[in-house]
């Protein structure tokens, strides 16, 4: 394997790269069970209509430094997978909603859908970013 000062065997970037692995097993859980909850008291946020766009990023840096905070800055291969997830998880209950507003109410809910499913896009992937860089 080419690395930035030569080359080396996977094994020897492989053991390199684990001692930087701090995260425990229930830090995932931990990650989880902050994302979840603050994914579902943001997603309100989507009934503000087109300024969900400003603030579902926010939502998902708040999520993310919370997540940071809960695990104590460890890192983990997968925090960030777990807790984007997580997010997404808890963004289901108003995807739900708005998907039913649309197919009962004859399509009067499109736009309600429309800022719920940008909410949970763009909220999710600001909190990856922003936790892929403690992961490895």
């Amino acid at each position: 394997m080419r690395t930035p000062v030569g080359y080396r065997c996977r094994e020897c970037v492989s053991q390199q790269q684990q001692v930087f692995e701090t995260a425990l097993w229930y830090d995932y859980a931990i990650a989880a069970a902050i994302a979840a909850p603050l994914a579902a008291l943001g997603s309100f946020s989507a009934a503000l209509g087109f300024f969900v766009i400003f603030l579902a990023p926010v939502v998902g840096g708040v999520a993310a430094e919370a997540v940071r905070w809960g695990v104590r800055r460890r890192r983990g291969r997968y925090l960030s997978l777990a807790a984007a997830g997580a997010f997404v998880v808890g963004c289901l209950p108003v995807l739900f909603f708005a998907a039913l507003s649309v197919l009962l109410g004859g399509g009067r809910g499109l736009w309600g859908a429309l800022y719920a499913l940008v909410y949970t896009v763009l909220a999710t992937s600001t909190l990856y970013a922003r936790l892929r860089g403690i992961s490895i």
